[in-house]
């Protein structure tokens, strides 16, 4: 399967998640090729944490970050 239809039908997708959450881990996902979780940070580098993090658009996660905070650390 084409890498590039992959993320194209996954940001499609993600245009019409109505949970900014999903949408916005599904964004993120389509950019850096992971997805991290409140469960699964801790075996990702700060570094990689950080780069998902950007990958999230913004309006997509004021009411997100509220609830998940941001505890970056390394492996």
């Amino acid at each position: 399967m084409d890498e590039q239809k992959v993320i194209a039908e996954i940001e499609k997708q993600a245009e019409t998640m109505t949970a900014p959450e999903m949408r916005a881990h599904m964004l993120a996902f389509a950019e850096c090729g992971y997805m991290v979780t409140e469960m699964n940070q801790h075996t990702f580098s700060a570094r990689e944490v950080e780069a998902y993090l950007d990958g999230r658009p913004a309006h997509d996660l004021i009411a997100f970050n509220s609830r998940w905070p941001r505890r970056v650390g390394s492996r």
